[in-house]
């Protein structure tokens, strides 16, 4: 194979060798081979975009599990519609007077039965045997309550008027029961407003 030889003029005006091959090739270590750079296409545009689809995608992905996520948190806030919770009655709570930890002797469950629509909740006690932080003997007669109401966040506050006997008059003892519904559960506090009987404590419950 013949070899030609071209002479390429450099900025000073001097000649620079360049080898070619006979088959219009530039010879092996040839300075000709510079000048073909721009033949080749560079890879930087296509690394560039395929980077920016993978933060694309990755930023997808994190929008999608925030929004599931939320999505959880929201429906686990509130009630189960048409549902009933039952716990246990407490067994112990801070007494208004000197608070003091006190032993209770309330019986039964509290009952919460929420509306079929999950925006209302009815609260009453299963027992006779009241939440309050004096003995008594006396047993109730009269429970009153009325539906109270469920806020988007899954939270009530309840009120029930107990009295040993029916009657006019001032309720002996008020139940002021607010808390949270988080899907199957519920929990939060007993406030008992009845003078020096009074006192609070926390109860908890569970969707039958």
């Amino acid at each position: 194979m013949a070899t030609v030889r071209h002479p390429q003029p450099n900025s000073m005006g001097a000649s620079e060798r360049t080898d070619w091959h006979g088959d219009g090739f530039p010879a092996t270590g040839s300075q000709a081979w510079g000048f073909c750079d721009n033949a080749h296409p560079r890879n930087d545009d296509k690394q560039g975009k395929e980077s920016m689809r993978t933060r694309t995608r990755r930023a997808l992905a994190a929008t999608l599990a925030l929004t599931l996520a939320i999505s959880a948190a929201a429906l686990a806030s509130g009630p189960l519609k048409g549902r009933t919770y039952e716990g246990s009655a407490p067994s112990s709570g801070i007494s208004s007077e000197g608070h003091h930890q006190l032993r209770l002797h309330a019986g039964g469950n509290i009952v919460l039965r929420v509306a079929g629509s999950g925006k209302s909740v009815t609260v009453r006690f299963s027992s006779s045997s009241p939440v309050l932080y004096c003995n008594t003997q006396q047993a109730l007669q009269v429970q009153s309550t009325k539906p109270a109401t469920v806020s988007g966040a899954g939270r009530f506050r309840a009120s029930i008027a107990e009295r040993f006997a029916a009657g006019p008059g001032a309720p002996a003892i008020v139940q002021v029961v607010s808390g949270r519904f988080s899907g199957r559960t519920v929990s939060g506090t007993i406030h008992t407003n009845a003078g020096e009987c009074g006192g609070v404590t926390t109860f908890s419950a569970r969707a039958r």
